[in-house]
């Protein structure tokens, strides 16, 4: 058992209450703050944001919030024709704590995060088969292209 991950399971609706503010891009600071110091361990939060223009047709962007105030955006990505949004979000999630862990900025890990779920939205089932290459090759171009 991890004490680190039990203490913050033991306020779940601390947690619930606090994520309700992000879905919001105008959200106040306040807010955010407050989510951050009602789970003394968290150190950041983050999220996507969806624009959906049509059934296969979104854009997806992404913000992160850190302890310290810092405010990280990460610029939408059109996404045409999508395949299966179903681990979109699974993706994004393990995007960033790669990016946290082999030792990406904030800002880094947050654009890795959403290159690795607009990957996702191109793949069939629930998994993201991409390649770290793959992920760091969107974050870099921030658009899809073909690559012969």
């Amino acid at each position: 058992s991890n004490p680190r991950l039990s203490s913050a399971l033991i306020r779940p609706a601390s947690a619930v209450a606090c994520f309700a503010p992000l879905s919001s891009i105008c959200a106040p600071r306040c807010r955010r703050r407050c989510c951050l110091q009602g789970i003394p361990e968290l150190q950041r939060l983050t999220s996507t944001v969806r624009d959906q223009h049509s059934v296969d047709h979104h854009t997806l962007s992404a913000m992160l919030f850190t302890r310290t105030g810092s405010i990280h955006n990460a610029a939408g990505i059109d996404l045409a024709n999508i395949v299966d949004r179903i681990g979109a979000g699974d993706a994004f999630a393990a995007g960033v704590l790669h990016g946290i862990i082999t030792g990406m900025d904030d800002g880094g890990a947050l654009r890795f995060g959403l290159a690795a779920a607009c990957l996702k939205h191109s793949i069939p089932g629930d998994f993201n088969l991409s390649s770290v290459t793959d992920v760091m090759d969107l974050t870099e171009a921030a658009r899809f292209d073909v690559r012969r």
